[in-house]
């Protein structure tokens, strides 16, 4: 019973952050189908507009970046890599590229060019000390070649974490319990102790980052107490939500049945070194 119980709160933590983090995947698409649709022949005025317009409809949203290889840049678009931001109660709006093309080697632009899908990234600092996450989409070009489309640049949306925390804080787990998240590679990208957040993770094992769901006997970070910490990975990111709490779970509805298989591991000490990061 414990164990349904437990699952049904680590998969219903899920659904509701992937609910969360859906729409926002969605806008980024729709951004990049739009340029892809008209081989980047986009008025920049009407770029533009489409990316405030994506910061006001989206309050969750800190920013939002078109990057395009410099050679497939329009000669109408006087800048190669055009973001709007929140900028107090106004939006801002800054290019990117310096002029010595730096952000060809950052892994949100680098990472794309390879793998050819949509990524969230590890966090990162933005320039005013706010942490963010990037979830980015590569723009693929139709043309005449041998092997298909063509790689021309990025459309990100940036993710301020506290939005993250927020909506894990509203998650109903009952008294004592609490709600993390953390990246494939270990590292918590939201955390109830602040000191904890964004570190890699060395406490816990493989077996929370492995893509499978698991319960395992706990004690608490934050009471210190002996608890339960249970994990379910998300559909719309490689990030895993895990859920902790003390005594029983809070028991599911009656007409849901759990579809998440249980798995019981130990937790073995482990260290994960990478860590991407974002310039600007």
């Amino acid at each position: 019973m414990i164990k349904a119980r437990a699952a049904f709160l680590a998969a219903g933590s899920a659904d509701k952050i992937d609910a969360k983090l859906r729409p926002l995947q969605g806008l980024v698409e729709s951004i990049t189908r739009i340029l892809q649709a008209q081989a980047l022949d986009l008025p920049f005025e009407r770029l533009r507009v489409l990316q405030d317009t994506a910061l006001r409809d989206y309050p969750e949203i800190y920013g939002t970046a078109v990057a395009l290889l410099p050679a497939k840049r329009p000669a109408a678009w006087p800048d190669a890599v055009p973001c709007a931001y929140r900028q107090r109660a106004a939006l801002g709006y800054q290019n990117l590229d310096e002029g010595d093309h730096r952000y060809l080697d950052e892994d949100w632009f680098a990472l794309l060019r390879h793998l050819g899908r949509g990524i969230w990234s590890e966090h990162y600092w933005w320039s005013n000390g706010v942490k963010m996450v990037i979830y980015s989409m590569p723009i693929q070009v139709q043309v005449t070649t041998p092997t298909g489309p063509v790689f021309a640049g990025v459309v990100t949306c940036d993710i301020d974490l506290d939005w993250l925390d927020r909506t894990l804080a509203d998650l109903p787990l009952g008294q004592g319990g609490y709600t993390l998240l953390m990246t494939h590679n270990g590292t918590y990208v939201s955390h109830p102790r602040k000191e904890l957040a964004l570190n890699s993770l060395r406490e816990a094992g493989q077996c929370m980052v492995s893509g499978c769901p698991g319960l395992i006997a706990w004690v608490s970070w934050t009471t210190a107490e002996a608890a339960w910490l249970t994990w379910q990975p998300l559909k719309t990111t490689d990030w895993t939500v895990a859920v902790s709490g003390r005594g029983d779970p809070p028991a599911a509805p009656r007409t849901s049945s759990p579809t998440v298989a249980l798995t019981s591991h130990l937790i073995g000490a482990t260290r994960y070194g990478y860590l991407a990061t974002r310039g600007g």
